[in-house]
């Protein structure tokens, strides 16, 4: 079997195990906005969780960590590889076309193939990951069996440099940072760093279409967070 097949069909061969993993259970998904707070980790060190990308900038701050984690930009998983082996989650997950980054990083972790055909979220037959790393999660969040997905720190509000608002699609929607707006940590994103400026409207169309799944599968969504601008999810504060 060729080195790059073998390696992908190894990391693989647990995901059957992770259907219904956790039936009917509550998971905490966690964003990166800016309304993200200290707080909302410490009250969720009991609670099984999920985040991505650079929530390793709070954990000077505070003893939670994810039980799980998950980054879907291959830019970001070059450019942090370091930092990523400091999560030290139960569990991470990649999608395949990173395993030449990601097989450098972490060794705990499952490859899942990108399918943007699917409309299901069934990790073995691969998922449409997506615009956004949390729709992704919300995907896997279901095929482990949580009943009840609860968002934090989705803000879906972004501040844009005025000489990138006239973006349109198609367009190069590379941003060179003016410096931190839109992130829970003043080091999220650093000055001249590039970034990719999303596109709200097509976020939103994703969560709406994850939305209607749950709604068809008995699955609650709740948007937790302190501040967000996404009005797809009722919102519940839970305490």
């Amino acid at each position: 079997m060729h080195k790059f097949r073998k390696f992908i069909f190894y990391r693989q061969y647990k995901i059957p195990f992770l259907k219904n993993k956790h039936s009917n259970k509550r998971a905490f998904i966690i964003g990166n906005g800016p309304s993200l707070a200290v707080d909302d980790l410490e009250l969720r060190k009991d609670e099984i969780t999920f985040a991505a990308n650079k929530i390793w900038l709070l954990f000077n701050q505070t003893e939670w960590r994810p039980t799980y984690y998950s980054i879907t930009d291959r830019l970001e998983m070059r450019k942090n590889k370091d930092n990523i082996n400091k999560v030290s989650a139960d569990l991470n997950f990649f999608p395949c076309f990173m395993v030449n980054e990601a097989r450098q990083v972490l060794s705990n972790s499952i490859y899942f193939n990108n399918n943007p055909d699917s409309a299901d979220s069934n990790l073995q037959d691969g998922l449409d990951i997506g615009p956004t790393v949390v729709y992704t999660l919300i995907r896997i969040s279901i095929y482990m069996g949580f009943h009840e997905i609860c968002l934090l720190g989705l803000d879906h509000n972004y501040m844009i440099p005025d000489q990138y608002r006239n973006f349109k699609k198609g367009d190069n929607n590379i941003i060179i940072s003016e410096g931190e707006m839109n992130h829970f940590h003043k080091d999220y994103r650093k000055k001249g760093e590039e970034w990719a400026q999303p596109e709200l409207e097509l976020l939103e169309k994703y969560y709406v279409k994850i939305k209607k799944y749950a709604e068809k599968h008995n699955i609650k969504i709740y948007n937790a967070s302190r501040s967000t601008k996404l009005e797809v999810f009722e919102k519940n504060m839970f305490g």
